[in-house]
């Protein structure tokens, strides 16, 4: 009888650890298909790392925002998946390119000013572009809101 016990306690505990790994990698494989969530820590070209937080150029599967008193230039061809030109920050905050050939591709919502702030926020393509292939969900009412186009 005691055999028997200690046979079942094993096969029981093994099949809840491995339904805890599968579990874990699902949790963790889940995270990682949505992207992380991108914000400027300073003005700088998007390709460089140290303009990031968390350090790192954002990807195609990250939700980006340029925060306020930043100016962030497009230097490559990129693409994100959601883009805010602002933040709650009360300063004037620039995307732009200023290098023909270069890109920008937000591929679900943008948004310029998103917090309603009282100063100018510049989405501005220069000599090159910026596709919004999603919604612009956020248009403010207060201060200078620009969509500038070459």
């Amino acid at each position: 009888m005691k055999h028997k016990f200690l046979h079942s306690f094993a096969t029981h505990n093994k099949a809840t650890a491995l339904n805890l790994i599968v579990m874990l990698v699902s949790v963790f494989a889940t995270n990682t298909a949505f992207g992380a969530a991108k914000s400027s820590a300073a003005s700088g070209n998007w390709s460089d790392a140290a303009t990031w937080q968390p350090v790192g150029v954002p990807d195609a599967a990250d939700h980006v925002t340029i925060k306020g008193g930043h100016t962030v230039t497009i230097d490559g061809n990129y693409s994100c998946v959601n883009l805010s030109v602002g933040n709650a920050t009360m300063a004037a905050t620039t995307l732009q390119i200023t290098t023909a050939g270069k890109s920008l591709t937000v591929t679900g919502t943008f948004s310029l000013n998103p917090n309603n702030r009282a100063y100018v926020y510049t989405l501005n393509a220069g000599p090159g572009q910026i596709n919004i292939n999603g919604s612009s969900a956020s248009w403010s009412t207060s201060g200078t809101n620009r969509y500038l186009v070459s």
